[in-house]
């Protein structure tokens, strides 16, 4: 069986464009999940010392009339239980363990991770990862082949790894001036994944030294945004790049 390292899976944007991602390994997966449990433990460490300085303190008459039951569920057991959903809808499809990683939960069909993929991920976890010790997510990503467990399968999601190999100066080239005016508002119509596979279809006409890939891209995109420019192909995709990252930014 070949190791999921080296696993690649297609992902079709709503643009129609096409996205090939790597899977996630196994191994990315595991210290990624260690990661996240020491930022845990982090955190309930922090909480209990928090606690146990304000009842040993001048403040400890008004706190003691408190319920620590209550103290208990509402800061340690409800922020533990609802961390990866909460990490994965503010950081877009991350935990702080994917993030040092470079893992992230990805669509199927392109579209933005939505809070019901989130959470569906999230309940089917408490059995295959919690409750099973990981057991049952591991055979289903083996079995699967897509580096998807159970939850990922009920979902339509992945988890996918974003390393890549880039220079600096090619991240300097999308980055948009302070004094940057949009050209082209209707590119806010596009998704975080649409432009990320603009960027990377540029980038390899670039490589490659191939004109014909930059005007077709450049027609694809006058066609999907339904604009007529009046520029070159190639200046007309990097406004296109700039102007999404000026306005989200």
């Amino acid at each position: 069986m070949s190791s999921l390292h080296h696993t690649n899976i297609q992902i079709q944007t709503s643009q129609n464009v096409t996205i090939e991602y790597e899977v996630g390994s196994l191994g990315d997966r595991y210290v990624a999940g260690m990661l996240d449990l020491l930022v845990i433990w982090t955190y309930i460490s922090i909480i209990v010392l928090i606690i146990v300085y304000m009842l040993d303190s001048s403040i400890s008459r008004s706190i003691r009339d408190l319920d620590f039951g209550v103290l208990f569920y509402v800061l340690i057991m409800i922020p533990v239980a609802f961390y990866h959903p909460i990490s994965e809808i503010l950081f877009n499809g991350q935990s702080i363990g994917k993030m040092i990683m470079k893992l992230k939960v990805v669509r199927l069909d392109g579209s933005s991770l939505r809070l019901s993929d989130v959470l569906m991920r999230w309940l089917f976890r408490i059995a295959e990862v919690m409750i099973s010790m990981g057991g049952i997510a591991i055979i289903a990503i083996i079995i699967n082949g897509k580096g998807q467990r159970l939850g990922d399968m009920a979902a339509g999601t992945a988890v996918v790894s974003t390393k890549r190999r880039v220079n600096f100066d090619d991240n300097l080239l999308w980055l948009p001036t302070q004094d940057h005016q949009v050209q082209f508002p209707e590119v806010a119509n596009l998704t975080d994944t649409d432009i990320e596979s603009i960027k990377e279809i540029y980038e390899e006409a670039q490589r490659i030294d191939s004109i014909f890939m930059v005007f077709h891209l450049a027609e694809r995109l006058q066609k999907v945004l339904n604009i007529t420019p009046n520029m070159p192909p190639r200046l007309f995709v990097e406004a296109v790049i700039a102007d999404y990252y000026s306005i989200h930014a």
